[in-house]
């Protein structure tokens, strides 16, 4: 960099050189008769269009699923804060039985999704969102072991009336 007299500074000129595609003399001094084609849009390939469509079909399902499990999540953090709501008014008035409002409440629900037939085409359709199959599953599991237990000490009841018969 140079000072000028007044404080400015001018920066030198530098020598760029910039890339240039190689001429050749005789593509310099081409025929007048050449004929230019108008542009042609490119012919877009098929596999291109298949692979674009089967991605969005990925996609598509892939946010149904991920949204059905963030309806449930929220649903698990409703019912906790509903549990919480309970149990803080329970300490408040431990001889009242205690009903809060929900922080939630629930419709049927269906998150779309997208299926291909058997002769290849695709359709959109709805799945329903099942929001009370946990509570199902652990109802039903829960009535399951009880079932066991009873069952379990129904058999080691009998077998100790058994071994007491025959020891006298």
């Amino acid at each position: 960099m140079k000072l000028l007299p007044d404080g400015d500074r001018q920066s030198e000129a530098r020598n760029i050189l910039l890339p240039v595609p190689y001429l050749s003399a005789s593509s310099l001094f081409k025929k007048k008769n050449t004929v230019i084609l108008p542009l042609q849009p490119p012919q877009e390939d098929f596999t291109d269009g298949w692979q674009h469509l089967s991605m969005q079909v990925k996609r598509i399902n892939q946010l149904a699923y991920e949204l059905e499990a963030a309806i449930l999540e929220l649903k698990t953090i409703a019912d906790n804060l509903d549990e919480q709501k309970v149990a803080q008014a329970s300490k408040q008035f431990p001889l009242k039985k205690i009903s809060c409002k929900k922080v939630c409440s629930y419709i049927p629900l269906t998150v779309p999704y997208v299926q291909q037939k058997s002769d290849g085409t695709l359709i959109v359709k709805k799945r329903k969102v099942d929001l009370f199959r946990s509570e199902r599953e652990a109802k039903y599991l829960a009535q399951k072991l009880r079932h066991q237990i009873k069952r379990k000490n129904f058999h080691f009841k009998q077998a100790k009336a058994k071994k007491y018969i025959n020891l006298s």
